[in-house]
């Protein structure tokens, strides 16, 4: 095998990986599709935590961990857009 028919081959590995990405994030998406709550207790807590960062103001308030942070401030905001948007 030559060096050029070796990089050709993880190219269509990615290409091929992408509709089972698809796949398999429409297939977890199912349960969520005609419930309007979370299923979940850590997406309770994760919904908590950004209603009160966004409530807040802040990226720090008492009881979210740092690490997550940036994570509820994603989720927040994208609330907030969905909310105002629909």
């Amino acid at each position: 095998m030559t060096l050029i028919n070796s990089n050709r081959i993880p190219k269509l590995d990615y290409l091929i990986l992408l509709p089972i990405l698809g796949l398999a994030f429409y297939i977890a998406f199912i349960p969520h599709q005609n419930y309007p709550y979370p299923l979940h207790v850590d997406e309770w807590v994760h919904l908590g935590y950004s209603k009160m960062l966004m409530g807040a103001g802040s990226v720090t308030f008492p009881g979210s961990a740092l690490l997550e942070a940036g994570f509820h401030l994603f989720w927040g905001v994208f609330r907030l857009l969905v909310v105002f948007l629909g």
